[in-house]
């Protein structure tokens, strides 16, 4: 194992993947309360990601998890003399899995969030009524978190894409065999014997 094999964009998703581990241990939606005394709402912590953003999400964001934990080990493993058409297909894999499933996740956290009352479970505490917790949740730090790693590693699984051997001395364009004329077409045919 050659950690030296890791290009810009192999960094890039090693960085999304503890961004997106992170995000999902802390608190993804906050519970907005109207406090009695001002006009303010208080916001309850509802819980971690994986308790919180619910099914089928916790299961596609593991799904993205893993696609750059293949991308990362195929990274390590390819290098000069073995194939590299295994860490091609597992980065061609996870750019369009990985842009399927940010687009999905910003439709859960910004569109489809959960209700007060689902979330009514994992909060700790709450100050008030269950109706008038009913429908008020907001984006936490730890949403806002995992929505960047899904971006940061998107771009750095588009980045793994790139050829960089367009660089390498073996793979400018020398031709080996110098290249004869081509011979001139005759006006007659050959004689037949």
């Amino acid at each position: 194992m050659i950690l030296g094999r890791i290009r810009r964009g192999e960094q890039l998703v090693l960085i999304a993947l503890v961004l997106l581990l992170v995000a999902l241990s802390v608190r993804w939606f906050d519970v907005l309360v109207p406090s009695a005394g001002s006009g303010d709402d208080v916001r309850v912590g509802a819980g971690s990601g994986w308790s919180t953003l619910g099914h089928p999400w916790i299961e596609l964001l593991v799904l993205v998890a893993l696609s750059w934990g293949a991308v990362l080990v195929q990274a390590v493993r390819s290098g000069a003399g073995r194939p590299s058409y295994g860490a091609m297909v597992t980065i061609v894999l996870a750019v369009p899995l990985t842009a399927l499933v940010l687009f999905l996740t910003l439709l859960r956290a910004l569109v489809f969030r959960p209700d007060g009352l689902d979330l009514m479970a994992s909060v700790t505490f709450i100050v008030g009524t269950e109706d008038d917790v009913f429908g008020n949740t907001a984006l936490a730090a730890g949403g806002w978190l995992g929505l960047v790693a899904l971006l940061v590693g998107l771009a750095g699984a588009w980045l793994a894409m790139a050829d960089d051997r367009t660089r390498a001395a073996e793979s400018t364009a020398q031709p080996a065999v110098a290249v004869s004329p081509v011979p001139e077409l005759r006006s007659e045919p050959p004689a037949t014997v």
